[in-house]
């Protein structure tokens, strides 16, 4: 995350979710897309912090999702907005089965919503990781001397003007920026941590790089290596599954309390556990054939009109 790369930004096109879009529910589950550019406020060409919460809690209170997948294929966005929503998502486990499925990238800012997940599915060529900050400075003031301008600043304050484009950045000031970076990669590092019950200093030391595949599973970043397609038939089992060895399986739609703070209570721990245990293998055999076809079908008109409306933009 968060600040945009120009190279990146001019060579790398994404796309964001149309502000009025709306979540897809595909056999009983919410799919929430999280793409392209991610932004504090959602725009035509960004995918918004803000509209993601808004589904999301709308689907936590939707009587006829019994679980919400994101799918995620983002290379990160903004620091603004982007730690509330992760710690919303994290202090939701208790409430409804929450699964990340990476189609086929989640990266730095979306990587801290996906790690907010109970589990993590990234496929084979997808990645998962870049956990840290960065952010720059351009300083056109040799480029304005060339062309005769001079820009005057008049301000109160003597840090006031750090950072201008129109001057060299002072040490001062690169010195302010580095500590603003460090104390939110420490964030970004302790969040993810949490997350994936991980130290602190393994998070720490992987220095922002991307894993793909297999090896986001090796560190520790990602749960299973399937294609997202896969990841949801399984993930579909496993909730059918679950419902029927439940001995007083709850009413239809009626979901936990909303979270309050960060406590993951007995219930959620136990349903974590009794999904663990469920491979995948046998998460999709208990699939009958044609329900699985109708459940792919779904799944696939989703993703279609995920799609649909999207602009592109660069990658940040």
């Amino acid at each position: 995350m968060l600040v945009p790369n120009l190279l990146s930004a001019a060579v790398r096109p994404e796309r964001g979710i149309p502000a009025d879009a709306k979540y897809s529910i595909v056999n009983g589950i919410a799919v929430i897309p999280v793409v392209g550019d991610l932004t504090q406020y959602a725009s035509d060409e960004t995918t918004g912090y803000d509209w993601i919460k808004v589904n999301f809690l709308k689907a936590l209170r939707d009587p006829k999702a019994s679980a919400v997948v994101l799918s995620l294929n983002s290379y990160g966005g903004e620091v603004a907005g982007c730690f509330d929503l992760v710690d919303l998502i994290y202090e939701s486990r208790s409430v409804k089965p929450l699964l990340a499925i990476c189609s086929e990238t989640a990266y730095s800012a979306a990587y801290a919503i996906a790690s907010a997940c109970e589990q993590v599915m990234v496929p084979r060529t997808g990645g998962v990781g870049s956990v840290g900050v960065i952010t720059g400075h351009v300083d056109i003031s040799g480029s304005l001397a060339q062309q005769g301008i001079a820009v005057t600043l008049i301000y109160s304050g003597a840090r006031k003007s750090d950072g201008t484009e129109t001057a060299p950045l002072t040490q001062t000031a690169r010195a302010q920026f580095q500590r603003d970076v460090d104390a939110i990669g420490e964030l970004f590092v302790a969040t993810v941590a949490r997350n994936r019950g991980l130290s602190q200093k393994a998070v720490r030391d992987t220095q922002a790089a991307t894993f793909m595949g297999p090896a986001g599973v090796d560190i520790g970043f990602a749960d299973a290596v399937m294609c997202p397609d896969d990841a949801f038939m399984a993930f579909a089992a496993q909730l059918q599954e679950a419902d029927s060895r439940a001995p007083n399986p709850p009413a239809k739609g009626k979901a936990k309390a909303l979270p309050t703070g960060a406590v993951v209570d007995t219930l959620h721990a136990e349903r974590v556990s009794t999904t663990a245990a469920t491979s995948s293998n046998a998460a999709a055999q208990a699939v009958q054939p044609t329900d699985a076809q109708a459940v792919a079908k779904s799944w696939e008109r989703a993703m279609q009109r995920a799609s649909t409306g999207f602009h592109d933009r660069g990658a940040v």
